[in-house]
């Protein structure tokens, strides 16, 4: 006998589906929910540390180069290196940890310690194999921690190895020509009979080492500046870091200059004045903080070309004591050196004989060392003879 539902029973049948069909969409969309929430917790529990360490570097980025504090930088750019990642914004890291060394004294120990107290950074301890003596004296403790010929070598030597691990940026290459330039030119002696073999060969490896990080910045320029050829289009590099294009450019002019004043073979597609111009301009406007070394820097390079004449020299030195005059602007580490150059064995643009050719070029300049506590004594300027 096939079963027989009444009226009744089928209301209630009726009654019973409805129910069903709610509790299981009731619960289909209770899956769906926590599917979302789950997926929704997991990307942002990845991404988090993304946009954490994108904000990271440029909070770092500031303490370092305000001189505060660089450990942020530092485990910047180690988490970096374990994950495997070499980007900009790592590239820029590496160059300002290794450029503290110009604002701490010259006091190579800094970034010494902090490759050594890594093991992530090991590969870039190759460095010591490129100037072993000098290493064999830092571990020794015996190195100045000051600027010292062989503290600017160790300097270099990292240099080498950031590149040759493809940490380099434009910065570090701008960089590494300048000092290559600057080590060529102190090595030239006064006296033509000390130019020996052993000599020769030091000066042209200076010189050619110059010659190679230059070319990177010169290619760097080529492949960015197309549109019209001119430096204007550097402005427009789409993620550039404008600390780096900044400095990359001051460094790679300031070499030009070194390099063309002893006249070494170098190669060039703008000079020193329409280099600075337009880095004089460009700091103004995006790195306020460095625009008044810039200038000076620019000054030091118009010298440095052994074609310049005062009235090109008066440029860039009007705008440093005009800037300077305001004590809202930035600059106080320039000017520090600046002044204590009379009493400090710096070497290169804030060299005690620079200071005097610049004071001996530029009346206001020598009037601005005047007021902040130079002597008569001090404008000593038959060193220059």
């Amino acid at each position: 006998m096939e079963p027989t539902f009444s009226e009744t029973d089928n209301e209630v049948i009726v009654e019973s589906s409805r129910l069903s069909w709610r509790k299981k969409a009731l619960l289909i969309t209770s899956v769906v929910l926590v599917l979302i929430l789950t997926i929704v917790f997991f990307t942002q529990r990845d991404e988090a540390p993304v946009n954490k360490t994108e904000s990271n570097f440029e909070d770092a980025l500031q303490l370092s180069n305000t001189r505060q504090d660089q450990s942020d930088l530092q485990n910047f750019f180690v988490e970096k290196v374990k994950d495997g990642v070499n980007d900009q914004e790592t590239r820029s890291a590496i160059n300002w940890i290794a450029h503290r060394y110009f604002d701490n004294g010259g006091n190579i120990y800094e970034i010494f310690d902090f490759i050594n107290s890594h093991p992530e950074l090991s590969f870039l301890k190759e460095a010591e194999e490129i100037y072993p003596d000098i290493f064999a004296r830092i571990y020794r403790d015996e190195s100045p921690k000051v600027f010292s010929f062989d503290s600017l070598y160790a300097l270099l030597a990292y240099y080498e190895t950031i590149d040759k691990y493809g940490y380099g940026d434009i910065a570090i290459w701008g960089i590494a020509a300048n000092k290559y330039a600057e080590m060529a030119v102190w090595s030239i002696p006064e006296d033509e009979a000390e130019m020996n073999e052993e000599y020769l060969e030091y000066y042209n490896l200076m010189v050619s080492k110059s010659i190679y990080f230059g070319n990177k910045v010169r290619n760097y320029i080529y492949e960015n500046a197309k549109e019209t050829a001119t430096l204007e289009d550097l402005r427009n590099i789409e993620g550039v870091i404008p600390d780096d294009l900044l400095v990359s450019l001051n460094q790679y002019a300031s070499s030009i200059a070194y390099l063309q004043g002893v006249g070494a073979p170098v190669k060039a597609d703008f000079s020193t004045i329409e280099f600075f111009e337009f880095t004089s301009k460009y700091a103004e406007e995006k790195v306020p903080r460095l625009y008044l070394f810039t200038n000076y820097l620019y000054a030091v390079s118009l010298v440095n070309t052994n074609v310049s004449n005062e009235q090109e020299v008066s440029v860039p030195l009007d705008r440093f004591v005009s800037y300077v005059s305001d004590i809202n602007n930035y600059g106080a580490g320039t000017v520090k050196r600046v002044i204590q150059s009379k009493d400090n064995s710096e070497l290169g643009m804030f060299d005690y004989k620079m200071t005097l050719v610049l004071a001996e070029a530029h009346p206001g300049f020598k009037n601005w060392l005047s007021e902040r506590g130079w002597s008569e004594s001090d404008f000593n300027f038959s060193l220059l003879r």
